[in-house]
């Protein structure tokens, strides 16, 4: 279980970063922002949990043009902790 919850964050960094270089897959990087936003409602008491809905609100601004240094921020996040999951869960 560990490994989907860490391949869900990812592959929304991984498509947050083609989204904010090519403006593309837009439609993929929702498909995971909902997944992101899902994860984060079901473990809610955790703190990752918290930022992972700030993160899923950064990730919404972005998607409507509105980016700063946060969002890259955020997509570092995303991957740190998705590929930390991934590495642990093994």
């Amino acid at each position: 279980m560990l490994k989907v919850l860490g391949a869900i964050d990812v592959l929304t960094a991984i498509f947050l970063f083609i989204f904010l270089k090519f403006g593309t897959f837009e439609w993929i990087l929702v498909a995971f922002l909902i997944l992101l936003i899902l994860k984060s409602l079901i473990t809610l008491k955790d703190l990752f949990s918290i930022l992972d809905l700030f993160s899923s609100l950064i990730i919404i601004l972005a998607i409507f043009s509105i980016t700063s240094p946060l969002t890259w921020i955020v997509l570092i996040w995303l991957l740190v902790k998705g590929l930390w999951s991934l590495a642990s869960s093994v």
